[in-house]
């Protein structure tokens, strides 16, 4: 089962460190384990193969030294065992894997027992890490003679490697005093006690990880409270920030803030993931969310930094390889960069229809019709953005439709094709306040205006423009506050009403 594998796992890398010195590994070796559940195939030579055993060798090359990482599946199924906590280490992109894989760290609880050592050893039948190796095909072994199996595939190599400790980070850190010393008892976040002694690293990181306080910030998140969700993860990133030995808690709760943080502050999470890049300057979520961020702030030129050095470390995971295409070719367009922009656009879309990613597609197009909108092209420019919206509908991230709906109604205004501008900046309106955003609220609000004006309704336009200008003025918006008193003012004059048109005039010239 699940459960027997997770356990086979733990007690292993325990068996080595406990043995250090004595096992055949050489002194001071490490161990990593990586555990998956779901189908192999076994050979006449006890081998096994199949996309589970790929699953499970890549947890392993992920693990801590003397670490065991579990895939979301197994953490599942082996929720219920007893004195075992499962730590989210959150989505791996593994390599040669398409789609990442939620990851969770197995620790022991402080309290062990004697049956754990018992559950174990049904599969841990062999001590030395050679026998270690063909595990995985003592577990197929145990649940019958069949070609194909549901199994927990466990994986697990001596480690040379030095362990990364919190020194990586460059922090000044002071341990507490509960840790100087030999042992002593310090409550955790959810209320009860561990006791903790200076060489029990399980315990410590039970302790640091914050479990309970994450598993409130997911309720305040649920509930839409994500500034409060926010601060929950930073009392725990602090207090894992002056915890020695706990680099690698601090860092999984600053990647769990960082998506976060994105929602509320864009600054600050910049800040996040630049001091996640400067540990780890080859990970290519980090670059990415670094290229976006910046995107988003109109800095292009460092955008298209980061989403070019992803190329470089993504050679064998195309689809990520894929979103930094896709993310460089925007900040070229930012950029005005243009020159040879075409055939990347034209690769970069080869490559989302082959790798069936059609949210990358839709963006790919968007993209293109800015593109042709740079070249005055606007029949190809409506064309390529239609289709975006096509494919971002039939995907359903309401957000990107949003993004969608938004572009192409601005372009269809462009193009003085002011009536469908206005039935698709009616839906984008639609759905941005069912999205609560009233940044793309208050532009889309005033586009429609435009529209209105055109097509002859200037009581709706007027009615648009005076939403706008709220909008503006809660959002401190002065140039959209003043756009929209432009609107209000020829709307009236339009309406034949010269009065409203005066007071909107004198407005206008106040602001």
């Amino acid at each position: 089962s699940a459960a027997d594998g997770v356990l086979a796992a733990l007690e292993f890398v325990a068996d080595i460190k406990a043995r250090d010195g004595l096992s055949p590994i050489s002194p001071g070796a490490k161990v990593r384990a990586g555990v998956h559940a779901g189908d192999v195939a076994e050979q006449p030579d006890g081998d096994l193969l199949g996309h589970g055993v790929n699953i499970a060798a890549r947890l392993q090359g992920e693990a801590e030294p003397n670490g065991v990482l579990v895939s979301d599946s197994v953490a599942s199924l082996a929720r219920d065992v007893p004195n075992t906590e499962f730590r989210r280490c959150g989505a791996l992109l593994l390599r040669n894997l398409g789609e990442p894989v939620t990851a969770y760290e197995a620790i022991r609880s402080a309290r062990g027992g004697a049956w754990r050592r018992a559950a174990a050893l049904r599969f841990l039948r062999y001590r030395s890490v050679a026998a270690w190796a063909t595990a995985a095909a003592t577990f197929a072994a145990a649940f019958g003679a069949l070609a194909i199996w549901s199994i927990s595939g466990v994986r697990a190599q001596a480690d040379q490697k030095p362990e990364i400790g919190s020194e990586e980070l460059s922090l000044d850190r002071q341990p507490p005093d509960a840790l100087r010393s030999g042992g002593s008892r310090e409550p955790i976040a959810d209320g009860s006690e561990l006791e903790l002694y200076g060489d029990d690293d399980a315990a410590r990181t039970l302790a640091a990880s914050g479990m309970a306080e994450k598993k409130a910030a997911v309720a305040l998140i649920k509930s839409g409270r994500l500034e409060e969700a926010l601060a929950a993860l930073e009392r725990v990133a602090t207090r894992q920030h002056r915890t020695p030995r706990e680099g690698r808690n601090y860092r999984v709760t600053l990647r769990e803030i960082g998506p976060l943080a994105a929602l509320i502050d864009t600054q600050r999470a910049i800040a996040i993931y630049t001091e996640l890049y400067q540990t780890s300057p080859a990970d290519p979520v980090v670059l990415y969310q670094l290229g976006r961020l910046h995107a988003r702030v109109n800095d292009p030129g460092k955008s298209a930094a980061y989403f070019s050095a992803i190329a470089a470390v993504s050679r064998d995971n195309p689809r990520m390889s894929l979103l930094g295409q896709v993310g460089l070719i925007e900040a070229r367009i930012a950029l005005g960069k243009l020159d040879g922009l075409e055939l990347q656009i034209e690769k970069a879309l080869d490559e989302a229809q082959s790798l069936q990613l059609p949210a990358q597609e839709a963006k790919i197009l968007s993209a293109y019709a800015k593109f042709e909108d740079f070249r005055d092209n606007t029949e190809k420019m409506l064309s390529y953005q239609s289709r975006a919206l096509i494919l971002e509908r039939a995907n359903g991230n309401d957000d990107s439709i949003l993004a969608a709906e938004k572009a192409y109604g601005a372009m269809l205004l462009e193009a003085k094709k002011h009536a469908e501008a206005e039935m698709v900046l009616r839906s984008a309106l639609v759905q941005s306040r069912a999205l609560n955003d009233p940044t793309s609220e208050g532009s889309i609000l005033l586009n429609l205006s435009y529209a209105c004006l055109e097509n002859g309704k200037p009581e709706d336009a007027a009615a648009f423009a005076s939403s706008a200008r709220d909008v503006a003025v809660a959002q401190g918006r002065p140039n959209l506050e003043v756009l929209s008193l432009e609107v209000l003012a020829v709307a009236a004059e339009r309406s034949g009403d010269r009065a409203a048109a005066c007071r909107r005039t004198e407005e206008l010239r106040q602001a």
